[in-house]
C-alpha cells in the first residue's frame, strides 16, 4: 500500500544517514526549546495523530485509523524530510543535525508503536532495528510496548494551520507551474505566477522557515 511504502521509505532515508553517521538516539536527547519550526510541526502533527488513532481505535473506526495514519506519513515524507535533507547531510553533528535526527527518530518509532495493530510486522522490524538495536533495555517487541500517549505540550494547532497554508501553496505553486509550461509560458512567468501564489501567505515569525524552504524548492 501507499502508506506502507511511504513510511518504509522515511525509515530507509533515516537508516541510511544515521548509519553514515554512526547516529545513536540515546546518547542525545530531543530539546524542544532548540528546535525549528519544521521540527515543532512534525511533533504536533505527530502527537495530535496518536490522539486521533487511539480515539479511532477505542471506538473500532478502522477506515478513520488508517487514513490518519496515512496522512502523516505522507507529510513527514514528503514535507519534512523532502524540505530538511540538507539537514542530514551536513557535515559533523552540530546542533540542527542532531535536532533533525531526534525528531524524525521519534516520529518514526511513535508511529511505528501507534500503527503496529494495523501493519503488525513492518512495525516490528522498524521499531526492533530503531530501539532494541541501542537500547538493550526497552521491551523486545513494539507488541509489549504501551500504546503512545500525547503529549499536549508539543500540540501546536495555530502551527498546524499556518503550515497547512503554506501546503495548499505548494500544491497551488505546482500546479500552476505545471499548467504554465502546458501553455509554454516562459519559466521566468511561470516563476512569477508561483512567487505571487506564495506572496498570498500572510506570514509571520512561525511560517517564515516553512516559506523559505518553499521558495527554495519550487522556484
Amino acid at each position: 500500500s501507499k502508506f506502507m511504502g511511504t513510511l518504509w521509505n522515511t525509515y530507509a532515508f533515516f537508516v541510511l544517514y544515521a548509519n553514515i553517521d554512526g547516529f545513536d538516539a540515546t546518547k542525545y536527547s530531543l530539546e524542544y526549546d532548540k528546535l525549528s519550526v519544521m521540527d515543532k510541526w512534525l511533533l504536533s502533527k505527530l502527537n495530535t495523530v496518536v490522539k486521533e488513532v487511539d480515539n479511532h481505535l477505542e471506538n473500532y473506526r478502522i477506515p478513520e485509523t488508517a487514513r490518519a495514519l496515512l496522512e502523516f506519513v505522507d507529510e513527514m515524507s514528503n514535507w519534512y524530510v523532502r524540505r530538511g535533507r540538507e539537514r542530514f547531510w551536513a557535515k559533523g553533528m552540530e546542533q540542527d543535525k542532531i535536532n533533525a535526527y531526534m525528531t524524525l527518530y521519534t516520529a518514526l518509532v511513535t508511529i511505528a508503536k501507534a500503527a503496529a495493530p494495523m501493519i503488525p510486522f513492518m512495525s516490528e522490524q522498524i521499531y526492533r532495528n530503531l530501539v532494541c538495536s541501542v537500547d538493550k533495555n526497552a521491551p523486545i517487541s513494539v507488541h509489549l510496548c504501551d500504546f503512545p500517549v500525547c503529549n499536549e505540550e508539543w500540540v501546536d494547532k495555530e502551527l498546524e494551520a499556518n503550515m497547512e497554508e503554506v501546503l495548499k501553496l505548494v500544491v497551488d505553486g505546482k500546479s500552476n507551474y505545471e499548467i504554465a509550461e502546458e501553455l509554454t509560458i516562459s519559466e521566468h512567468t511561470a516563476k512569477a505566477h508561483v512567487c505571487n501564489i506564495i506572496q498570498k501567505l500572510v506570514v509571520d515569525d512561525r511560517t517564515q522557515a516553512a516559506v523559505k524552504a518553499l521558495k527554495e524548492g519550487l522556484v
